[in-house]
């Protein structure tokens, strides 16, 4: 397939706001984007430096997936890994399939960072784009999460037509 990377506007505010967050911000002015590729494909993957969040930390993470054919359907994903790559990659969250003529969707994640070290999400197989719904799955625990190393948040697609194409346009992650 083909996938092109464009610059990424970082900012990254360490302050305290009024609301007591500090915020992470990864903003795109641009867009990565993938064509002809049925297979999951990386789309803005970020490097989230070692100690930037710690056991107890809530962070939110979302991203606006765009689809700029009406050929077939897509699914969008959430992944976290100590690389920029899908080999060991971690689910975090399923967005709901694009329909055919579905164009836009935003996916939001809560990680709430367990200070055992595990990590608390929702169930990462149940399609929604955000954690603020009812279910009667139990969340998902995953164990492990080593904030003092690079962590990568990972937003994929998953295409089921070679003649459509899909780009992520905007990424936000912050500390609650």
């Amino acid at each position: 397939g083909s996938g092109t990377h464009a610059s990424w506007n970082i900012s990254i505010d360490g302050e305290v706001g009024a609301t007591g967050s500090s915020l992470f911000r990864i903003i795109d002015t641009n867009t990565y984007s993938i064509s002809s590729n049925t297979a999951e494909n990386i789309l803005g993957p970020q490097r989230i430096p070692a100690n930037t969040f710690a056991n107890g930390d809530i962070v939110h993470v979302s991203f606006v997936v765009r689809k700029f054919n009406t050929n077939g359907t897509l699914i969008p994903l959430l992944r976290i890994n100590t690389s920029n790559s899908l080999t060991g990659s971690i689910l975090l969250g399923t967005g709901f399939t694009f329909t055919t003529t579905q164009l836009w969707q935003k996916i939001q994640r809560d990680l709430n960072l367990r200070t055992d070290g595990s990590l608390m999400i929702l169930n990462s197989a149940l399609q929604a784009v955000t954690d603020n719904l009812v279910t009667t799955q139990n969340a998902t625990i995953i164990a492990g999460i080593n904030w003092t190393v690079d962590q990568w948040i990972l937003p994929t697609v998953q295409m089921s037509s070679l003649s459509d194409a899909a780009s992520v346009s905007a990424i936000q992650i912050r500390k609650l």
